[in-house]
């Protein structure tokens, strides 16, 4: 029986030599991955910081009924709109949006009282950085 390389029972090639092809192949599917990657990345950076921006970029205080408002709008559908519809507002330093009746009240002034109740959220003029 003959032994050594080419024979039915050996590869065509030695164990240490790797056929240009398969490196050839591996670099397409690494640079197919590393693609994928770049693109996936991104699309997050794209999302959180275009998307969800003013979401992100406020942190209201919940729970927290900044009092002596100054200003009433009805019919607000969220915190966010409330807190942006302070921040178009010049005179206003403060916002507090009450989940129950929808009501949004701007505070005029600087010095702030705040009780804690769970119907309440509130936050400050720049919460959303003028956006």
């Amino acid at each position: 029986m003959a032994t050594g390389y080419g024979t039915a029972h050996t590869p065509l090639v030695r164990p240490d030599e790797v056929p240009s092809g398969l490196i050839r192949i591996r670099k397409k599917w690494l640079g197919f991955f590393c693609l994928l990657i770049i693109v996936l990345l991104c699309g997050a950076i794209f999302v959180t910081f275009f998307l969800t921006e003013n979401t992100l970029l406020c942190t209201p205080e919940y729970d927290t009924n900044y009092y002596g408002g100054d200003f009433n709008i009805d019919n607000i559908s969220s915190w966010e709109d409330c807190g942006r519809k302070c921040s178009s507002d010049q005179r206003c330093k403060f916002w507090t949006w009450i989940r129950g009746d929808l009501s949004c009240y701007f505070m005029f002034t600087n010095e702030v009282r705040r009780t804690y109740d769970g119907s309440y959220i509130s936050g400050s003029r720049t919460c959303f950085r003028g956006k």
